[in-house]
């Protein structure tokens, strides 16, 4: 799910979007495309959000036949459902042009899919190792840190929505200085430039609250969960800050587009760990015949 993040961007970034034409799942028609840079990376694209698809639908059953664990349940149906969701939005914007706020939900909804895939991954992995991380979530985090770390997830979402919407209206370069805009405290006055303007404000009071979220873990040291989760998340932000200004200062550049997006994602990603682990543990229903024969 990360790689067909990543990929989406990719494609949007190398003017690829129509490099199938207007058609969907076909590209101009045929099953193997015609061998031009725009074709190849549209389609790979493609092929590879369907096999995302088919593992998350993999996943989402293997899941619900498994286990009755309900994080276990939930996130992997949010994995699915978000990833259905986004796969509708990609052909849809093939199909039919779209405006700039709806290409920027298609991000957003494969970000949200790459964290209910992620998330069910790290709840996996915490069963297969309970030394390390059983312990935590039966200590309850702190309410300040809990509403935090949510209020956080959330704004990072909008920020992303924001980041994309910069993208899909070509207003990445209406600011062309950082972290000033064009050498001015305010932007001149063009609504590309307050878009900008307004995403790069957005996304320091994004690192703040990254920021926040770490001092507050910090003053919890038996939740080690917390307080790496939260450094992680402090960590990305920062990069996240110097590859937006190499964004502006390359001009755009497909790679250092690429590095945003990854890095973007991967920022949201952390501060949802740390969100899960603010949750108290959910262990699995003990089966009907075995509650019947305690009350016996």
């Amino acid at each position: 799910m990360f790689v067909v993040v990543v990929m989406g961007v990719l494609v949007t970034q190398s003017g690829s979007a129509e490099g199938c034409g207007a058609e969907w799942p076909l590209c101009d028609g045929r099953l193997v495309p015609l061998f031009t840079l725009h074709a190849l990376i549209e389609f790979s694209h493609r092929v590879v959000a369907g096999v995302a698809a088919l593992a998350t639908v993999s996943l989402f059953g293997w899941v619900w036949a498994s286990t009755r664990r309900l994080d276990l349940r939930v996130l992997s149906l949010g994995g699915l459902g978000f990833v259905l969701v986004q796969a509708f939005l990609g052909a849809a914007a093939v199909l039919w042009p779209e405006s700039a706020p709806v290409l920027a939900l298609h991000f957003g909804f494969s970000v949200l899919a790459l964290l209910g895939v992620g998330l069910t991954a790290v709840v996996l992995t915490q069963l297969a190792h309970p030394p390390t991380a059983g312990p935590w979530r039966r200590t309850p985090a702190p309410p300040t840190l809990t509403r935090l770390a949510w209020v956080t997830l959330a704004y990072l979402y909008a920020l992303a929505y924001l980041g994309a919407y910069v993208a899909h209206a070509d207003a990445g370069l209406a600011c062309t200085g950082w972290p000033l805009c064009d050498g001015r405290l305010l932007p001149p006055p063009a609504p590309e430039a307050w878009v900008a303007f307004a995403h790069r404000l957005a996304a320091l009071v994004g690192g703040l609250l990254v920021l926040a979220l770490f001092l507050a873990a910090r003053r919890t040291p038996a939740r080690r969960d917390l307080v790496g989760g939260s450094a992680v998340a402090l960590g990305l932000a920062a990069a996240q800050v110097g590859s937006g200004a190499l964004l502006v200062l390359s001009r755009l550049a497909v790679g250092a587009t690429l590095l945003h997006a990854a890095l973007a994602a991967l920022l949201f990603a952390a501060v949802a760990y740390v969100c899960l682990e603010t949750l108290p543990d959910t262990p699995e229903p003990a089966p009907s015949w075995r509650a019947a024969a305690e009350v016996r």
